[in-house]
């Protein structure tokens, strides 16, 4: 089973904090910091962010990424 976080200070403190999520995704860490502080995250960070996710089992909402899916799918 996977385990959903739930907001973006969750994902970035289960990839190791500030520093560790900055470098993941090549961004400063104050983009991090105001990632975490407005709960969102750019669409450009989607695939980089799931697939660490997935490395570590866990997953997180669309939503974090201003992203759904469109109405009538599943």
């Amino acid at each position: 089973m996977t385990d959903v976080l739930e907001t973006a200070a969750a994902v970035i403190s289960e990839l190791g904090g500030i520093n560790p999520t900055a470098k993941l995704t090549g961004r400063s860490s104050h983009n991090v910091w105001n990632w975490k502080a407005g709960g969102k995250f750019p669409a450009t960070t989607f695939f980089v962010f799931r697939a660490a996710l997935y490395e570590r089992g866990k997953t997180a909402p669309l939503s974090l990424w201003s992203m759904e899916p469109a109405e009538g799918s599943a």
